[in-house]
């Protein structure tokens, strides 16, 4: 029987089987072994893939005209080292294709979903003087069976997992905060042994967590207050964390992201006793990123106006009879109405929602309040995301009607004709898997540098 010419060698034995990887076609003059695990997702309730690890004992010759196996093992050392290579093995009981050029089945259309095959081992035995060798090699695979998801490979089509788990806690002012944090993953590898550029990451499914996770947060209740998204340096597992916290009573201002203050009363240092007060309000505001920062005027000024009219709820010393009293009430402020509402969501904007808002506190004035000082404060540099504003006013009222005509508790409304939440409706669209910047990773910027086999 004449020799027939491997990569390893010539050999005389008849071909039981195929085994090649990377170009490298071994001889019959080898021994296999597969070992194959489950990999389950993190959740321990799907598979993600298989992962076989092949392994092989096999023997080099020297082909006729040589004097050693040293370029034979050169060449085997250059193919047997290269990741993501193309490997066949079949013939012998268990047939395994992965990242094969051609498919004409599933099985044979295997791509492998973590970057490889990955070789792990190579041992090199001489034997003869150097003119023979006992090669042992070893390479792991990582890839759906049929029965699985048939589809991502290098395009990354599907998800191999994606779970979250979530703890919902609440603090001792029985306001609550709900954590998720989760895994997505999808499969990647190169689209051929040389490829060393990317066409996706897993971050070009980062919109899905739109429709998985954010969808059932309802921004009327909670806002979010943190979204973390870790990418593995392989670009295929992303790792997220968000979490959200009740809103307390009085809801953020309509495009603010952040909003605190305090609202102060107490006795002036003159005049009658418990009937002349001095009313202090304090905020500051971070308006989001894209909107003017003219919003967090509108905020306070709409706000401040809305507890100073609320002076002509108070009482003067003096009036003690039924018909001045109900005077004063007539003059009182007038509600935000419904088709206000109506007016600010048809022109579909900040200017106009607040232009509204202020508009409506104009009229009546306070009889009985007196604005005593202004002044704000503008951030700087690191601090430019803030605006802080601060007034006094000083009222006139019995102590026996201080909290309604302070405007204590009083705020501004916080929903629409529809009975929609103000605040989430100026803020959903930067609420969920983006911000008003993306930060989505740019696959053209990520490069596979290898060194190692050819």
């Amino acid at each position: 029987m004449p020799d027939v010419s491997f990569t390893t060698g010539p050999a005389t034995l008849p071909d039981v089987g195929t085994l090649s990887y990377n170009g490298c076609i071994f001889s019959p003059l080898f021994e296999s072994n597969i070992f194959g695990t489950v990999i389950k997702d993190n959740a321990k309730r799907a598979v993600k893939f298989m992962e076989y690890v092949l392994t092989v004992d096999g023997y080099v010759t020297m082909a006729a005209g040589n004097t050693s196996i040293a370029p034979t093992m050169a060449n085997l050392r250059l193919l047997l080292t290269a990741q993501a290579g193309e490997l066949t093995y079949k013939g012998r009981g268990f047939d395994l294709s992965v990242n094969a050029a051609k498919a004409s089945s599933f099985l044979s259309a295997a791509r492998d979903v973590a970057w490889g095959p990955v070789p792990e081992l190579i041992e090199f035995q001489p034997l003869g003087g150097g003119l023979s060798a006992k090669v042992k090699w070893k390479v792991t695979v990582r890839v759906h069976e049929p029965s699985g998801n048939t589809k991502g490979g290098s395009g990354g089509g599907r998800l191999l997992q994606f779970n979250c788990e979530t703890t919902v806690s609440y603090s001792e002012d029985y306001f609550s905060s709900l954590s998720v944090r989760g895994t997505m993953e999808i499969p990647l590898t190169r689209e051929t042994k040389d490829t060393r550029t990317l066409k996706l990451t897993v971050d070009d499914r980062r919109d899905e967590l739109d429709d998985r996770i954010f969808a059932g947060i309802d921004l009327a209740r909670f806002r979010v207050v943190r979204r973390e998204y870790t990418i593995s340096r392989d670009k295929r597992t992303m790792e997220f964390n968000v979490l959200v916290q009740e809103k307390p009573y009085m809801d953020l201002p309509p495009g603010c992201t952040i909003a605190r203050g305090n609202f102060s009363v107490t006795p002036s240092t003159s005049g009658i006793g418990l009937a002349n007060w001095t009313c202090t309000l304090k905020a500051t505001y971070t308006v989001r990123k894209d909107a003017p920062r003219i919003v967090a005027w509108w905020a306070f000024l709409a706000l401040l106006r809305l507890r100073m009219n609320y002076s002509v709820f108070g009482k003067a010393p003096g009036i003690t009879n039924k018909a001045d009293q109900n005077l004063i009430r007539q003059m009182a402020i007038k509600r935000f109405t419904k088709d206000t509402i109506a007016r600010a969501n048809t022109k579909n904007s900040l200017r106009s929602t607040w232009d509204l808002l202020v508009a409506q506190q104009l009229a009546p004035k306070p009889t009985n309040a007196w604005l005593m000082s202004f002044s704000f404060n503008e951030g700087l540099y690191e601090d430019s995301k803030t605006a802080s504003f601060s007034a006094t006013w000083k009222l006139v009222t019995t102590f026996s009607t201080i909290l309604i005509a302070s405007g204590l508790w009083r705020k501004l409304p916080e929903k629409d004709t529809g009975g929609g939440n103000l605040w989430a409706s100026t803020m959903k669209d930067v609420s969920g898997s983006v911000s008003w910047l993306t930060n989505k990773l740019d696959p053209a910027l990520d490069i596979v540098v290898d060194f190692g086999g050819g």
